[in-house]
């Protein structure tokens, strides 16, 4: 049927177009959530630092030139002469992103119960601030009646 160089160009094409569909699925999938830092925008520093220690000196700068990255493979390339090496640094580019996004999608909820803690320590200095306040209050109100 099929010559070995066309087998071979067959399965090269094959596996490219799985490649392609891989990317293309994931790209319209994830389009919000891609530069990654809008999953973790409604967390603290410190809740990120706490749950993810390398998100500020890892995932954050590799997420920033990854992207960087992308927008001049998009600039380069050439639709008269489309580039199997520029694709497959691309692939890799989207597949680093991927496996970022999937740490910080991992880690949600911990980083959320690590939000609700700061939240309730939060709510409980402020509870202790109003109760000392009330007390100080009433003692004032008191030597300021006895006075």
């Amino acid at each position: 049927m099929f010559s070995e160089t066309e087998e071979r160009n067959l399965k090269d094409i094959t596996e490219l177009y799985g490649k392609v569909k891989e990317l293309i699925i994931f790209c319209e999938e994830n389009q919000e959530e891609f530069k990654i830092n809008k999953e973790v925008s409604d967390f603290s520093p410190s809740a990120i630092q706490a749950v993810i220690p390398n998100y500020y000196s890892e995932i954050r700068p590799s997420v920033e030139s990854i992207t960087t990255d992308i927008i001049k493979l998009r600039n380069n390339k050439d639709i008269a002469q489309p580039s199997p090496e520029l694709f497959n640094e691309y692939f890799r580019n989207v597949i680093k992103l991927q496996e970022m996004f999937k740490v910080i999608v991992i880690a949600k909820p911990s980083l959320i119960e690590y939000a609700n803690k700061e939240r309730k320590g939060k709510w409980s200095d402020v509870s202790l601030q109003i109760i000392v306040g009330i007390i100080i209050g009433a003692i004032l109100v008191w030597v300021g009646l006895s006075g």
